[in-house]
């Protein structure tokens, strides 16, 4: 009988240090992200592009619901780097591709990485944190061309031929040139 009495003490003890790292994760990492203020970047964001999450105005997370921008004709249309991100995040993108280049010489070429308040208001944070495909957040400086994004989108392994990353061929044309203008508007 005492070796259940160790293995019910055994498994309380699991539960508690479990119980324990989960809130400190989750607790006190919420309250801490939380307290981040707003910086100015954050706050043009919000302005510009609005809520990057999903909603029920936009239940296929099309970007139906961007702010618009007026065109040179005066005619109000969705803005494609809002759209390109809804795109980004409903198809998973952020899942590989992190937005928060790594303390390396980019810094001193593309400047320092972000702060966490220019993520403030963001949901989810498509900052990433398991890097399986390159870094997104210079993309726009380092590959400013809207054909080989559209192209590397549609059939990447045609201009990289190791590249893990999926087809995304399925996307309606607007779609993929809405995720190419967010990829290019990464700068």
């Amino acid at each position: 009988m005492g070796g259940y009495k160790e293995y019910k003490i055994g498994v309380i003890m699991f539960l508690a240090v479990f119980g324990m790292a989960v809130f400190m994760t989750i607790g006190i990492g919420g309250v801490y992200l939380g307290s981040v203020p707003a910086t100015q970047l954050a706050l043009e964001k919000q302005v510009h592009y609005g809520s990057s999450a999903w909603s029920i105005r936009d239940p296929l997370m099309k970007g139906w619901n961007q702010p618009k921008i007026q065109k040179a004709d005066g005619t109000m249309v969705s803005d494609p780097v809002g759209v390109g991100k809804k795109i980004f995040i409903r198809e998973g993108c952020w899942h590989c591709h992190t937005l928060l280049p790594e303390q390396t010489s980019d810094w001193e070429y593309f400047g320092a990485p972000p702060l966490a308040g220019d993520f403030v208001g963001e949901s989810p944070t498509v900052i990433g944190s398991d890097r399986k495909a390159p870094d997104l957040m210079h993309v726009g400086s380092r590959m400013p061309s809207m054909a080989w994004h559209l192209q590397h989108h549609k059939d990447p392994r045609s201009v990289q031929a190791k590249s893990i990353m999926q087809s995304f061929d399925f996307l309606e044309t607007s779609e993929l040139k809405a995720l190419a203008t967010y990829m290019v508007s990464l700068k």
